[in-house]
């Protein structure tokens, strides 16, 4: 999220525009939980926890209509240059991170 907030707003505009974001994120962190909690007491129809699921639906529509009719295309041009030493080194990584987190290492 924060690479579209580089992309789309010129230098001058990005304070704010994180400062948006960084608003947005912490009452989506507070809100979500609070919301959920609401929901599962309001014991909506019967279904005890269930409503938690769709209430996500109409908000990731509205936020998928309202990103294809705001935001512009940002891709590269050009294809991206694969680098092999990072690529391995990356890899490598994520595989002795992964015994270890396994039991493993």
């Amino acid at each position: 999220m924060l690479s579209f907030v580089q992309v789309e707003f010129p230098a001058k505009e990005r304070p704010r525009a994180f400062a948006i974001y960084g608003m947005t994120f912490a009452l989506g962190g507070v809100g979500g939980p609070l919301i959920g909690g609401l929901l599962t007491q309001a014991d909506l129809f019967g279904l005890v926890w269930w409503p938690i699921f769709p209430i996500n639906l109409p908000i990731g529509v509205l936020a998928m209509v309202a990103g294809l009719a705001l935001l512009r295309d940002s891709r590269v041009r050009q294809a991206p240059r694969l680098e092999p030493g990072g690529i391995g080194l990356a890899t490598l990584a994520l595989l002795l991170s992964s015994e270890k987190t396994a039991g493993l290492g």
